[in-house]
């Protein structure tokens, strides 16, 4: 059944952040998540060669900076990843529960890592790289829903799951997808949404595009 979708009109207003690798501004920013009140949290994915620019940088909409967290490597220069606890590698998304704790994505250690809203390392989902259930590879777009369970785009895998917040695996598939279009935005047909599905790429893309009309 066709549907209709609605134009937007987009006009630039400014811009926030400059090339930093410490304290205010971003380095390669990947993602960029609206917190409580003005807060915006942005995350910097940096490179391989200068591990100390990845990190979370938290500012105002008016680029008045707060704070930093997540950067694993604390010194300025070429240095190894830090795989320890709280550290990104190649963090890809970042979604908040009901009381603004921070969950982020990483592709690289296939793991969930969850922050308070203030940037203190609370606990992680157990590292479960693989093909089954709950397992991960390249987890990358991340959503709650009403109920705050988090839908994790599972990349590597070609798939959608669904977990509580502590990490219990829920459900997954091709048919979770159809399940969210259909719950979401019902004009979108299940051949549809399962198709969105096929590649990472176009799982990411769907995902993004769905969590976003949810939060809407």
């Amino acid at each position: 059944m066709p549907t209709a979708a609605s134009s937007i009109n987009v006009q630039y207003g400014y811009t926030i952040g400059r090339g930093e690798q410490f304290g205010p501004g971003f380095s390669t920013p990947v993602f960029a998540a609206r917190g409580e009140g003005d807060l915006l949290y942005v995350l910097c994915r940096a490179s391989e060669y200068r591990p100390e620019g990845t990190r979370i940088t938290v500012c105002t909409v008016d680029e008045e900076y707060v704070t930093t967290f997540a950067r694993g490597v604390p010194n300025q220069g070429p240095h190894e990843f830090s795989f320890d606890d709280g550290s990104l590698v190649w963090p890809t998304a970042i979604a908040f529960d009901k009381d603004w704790n921070v969950y982020v994505s990483d592709e690289w250690l296939n793991r969930i890592s969850i922050f308070s809203k203030d940037g203190d390392y609370m606990s992680k989902w157990q590292e479960r790289p693989g093909t089954g259930d709950g397992e991960f590879n390249r987890p990358a777009g991340l959503a709650f829903d009403a109920d705050d369970n988090v839908y994790v785009v599972d990349s590597g895998n070609d798939r959608i799951q669904k977990f509580t917040k502590d990490g219990r695996f829920l459900r997954s598939g091709a048919r979770l997808a159809a399940a969210m279009a259909s719950s979401i935005c019902p004009g979108v047909s299940t051949s549809t949404a399962r198709a969105m599905c096929t590649l990472p790429t176009g799982a990411t893309t769907a995902f993004r595009s769905l969590a976003r009309m949810a939060g809407s």
